[in-house]
């Protein structure tokens, strides 16, 4: 198998701030349990090296809306919106 080199991110995630500086989404992720952050991260990841994706992960929710969703513990799913 030829190795193709190092990976490159097609998306460059950054995470929404309000005027007040504060990044919602982040804050959310740091009171989840550390399982369920990297089942989270590695999806995300999965969309900055592997756009453009469908089901699963992503589902495109409107014009240019997007969601990531990830299967979590106890049967649980997480959402996270994005645009493009």
């Amino acid at each position: 198998m030829q190795n193709m080199g190092p990976r490159r991110k097609i998306v460059d995630v950054q995470f929404y701030k309000s005027d007040k500086d504060n990044a919602p989404v982040r804050e959310w992720l740091k009171k989840l349990t550390p399982g369920d952050r990297k089942i989270i991260g590695d999806d995300i990841r999965t969309v900055e090296f592997g756009w453009p994706l469908g089901m699963p992960p992503v589902r495109k929710i409107d014009t240019d809306l997007w969601e990531v969703r990830s299967n979590l513990s106890n049967n649980r799913i997480s959402r996270v919106l994005f645009t493009i």
